[in-house]
Formats: C-alpha cells, structure tokens, sequence
C-alpha cells in the first residue's frame, strides 16, 4: 500500500518567531484549511494576487523549503513545488509570496515562495474503516452547511485512506480533517532526492491506507 507521509515546517529551526507576518487583512484572506470551492459561502475572502510578508530573518528563510507564516497559509518553495509536481499532476492554486526584510524593506527571495491553496480537498477519508468523532453542526442553520462541509470531522484516532484506482494525488488535504498537509510516498522520495532542507516529513502511526 502507498504511504503517506505529513509534510510541514521544520519546527527545530524556530524558537517563538516565524519567517513571515502577513502585510494583509488576514481576515479576508484564504487560510490553506479552507477549499477555495466554498468561497461563495465565504464571500468575505478575497485571493489577493500576491501574499506580502515582513520578514526578521532574511538568513534563514534564503535555506527553508516551507516558510512559517502567520497567516495560516501554507508557503512552499518552488523547489520544494517542482519536486512534489515531478511524480504528477495536482490541481492546487499557487499564489506568489513576497517577502521583504522589515529592517532595509528590500524585497527577499524573490519568486521563490508560492502560498498553496486547493480547489477541492481530497476525499481519500474512509468513514467505515476510520475511528473518529463527527463535527456536531447543530448550532448552524442546515441550508448553511454543505454535503461536503458535513463530511468533515472534528477528532480522528485512527484514519484509513482509500487509495483510488488512479492512486493518490501527490500532495492533498484531507475533506474529512483539513488541518494536514500530506504527500505520498513517492513526492517523499523526489523531497528527499532534492536534499531539500527545512521541511518535516513525517510517518503518522495512525495512517492506513487501502
């Protein structure tokens, strides 16, 4: 079965800063964890053309693959991008993200970062297989809740992916639990190949797949 691995930040690089504090209204800006289809019952977000950050470390982010922000926007290089597209299509949004030092105001690492948006998360999640507790969307209106918004749950403790005939894309969020950003094994093996730094791919014990 194909593996599936959890990619995000290398943590150990950081103390209580980030690489990026968001120029914008983070309030009508996208976060990663919402599918850009939902936008018409969000109409208070608006996709910027580019995402601005200021940045305090300039040295660091120049050798991260995924640049903390703190705007819940996943922000990825465009090596760590090319790597992950090498192994097959995926339909995300890239949105360029610019980063400037907030000392001398100079634009950093220009068109290196990308922040990744998808249309639609990926509906891998299986529900009779999975050890998990339901989102309870009782206090909401039902002509305000979707048929996909209903698939999503609130705690999983133990998730089984289903992997289509066509197999997995090679970077998704998950319908069902939004908050992780996964790759497959082989966009592991393509990240790895690369020797990209300041990235965390971890094996989650409590991922099966079928």
């Amino acid at each position: 079965m194909t593996k599936i691995y959890i990619l995000s930040a290398d943590n150990s690089l950081y103390r209580n800063d980030r690489d990026g504090y968001y120029r914008g209204d983070r309030g009508t800006t996208p976060k990663s964890v919402v599918e850009l289809c939902r936008r018409e019952q969000l109409p208070h977000l608006v996709m910027p053309d580019t995402l601005d950050f200021d940045t305090k470390n300039a040295t660091r982010l120049e050798k991260v693959n995924f640049a903390t922000v703190d705007s819940g926007v996943d922000v990825l290089s465009k090596e760590a991008i090319d790597a992950i597209e090498s192994v097959g299509d995926i339909d995300w949004k890239l949105v360029p993200a610019r980063f400037f030092d907030d000392t001398t105001g100079e634009e950093i690492c220009a068109g290196r970062f990308y922040g990744v948006f998808f249309e639609f998360h990926a509906n891998y999640f299986d529900y009779e297989k999975s050890d998990y507790d339901l989102r309870d969307w009782s206090s909401i209106p039902p002509e305000k809740v979707s048929d996909r918004m209903r698939k999503m749950v609130l705690i999983v403790r133990k998730m089984v992916l289903r992997e289509p005939k066509q197999g997995f894309l090679p970077c998704f969020r998950l319908l069902a639990s939004s908050p992780g950003l996964y790759i497959t094994e082989a966009a592991y093996s393509a990240i790895i190949d690369k020797n990209l730094k300041g990235l965390k791919l971890r094996e989650s014990k409590k991922i099966v797949t079928i």
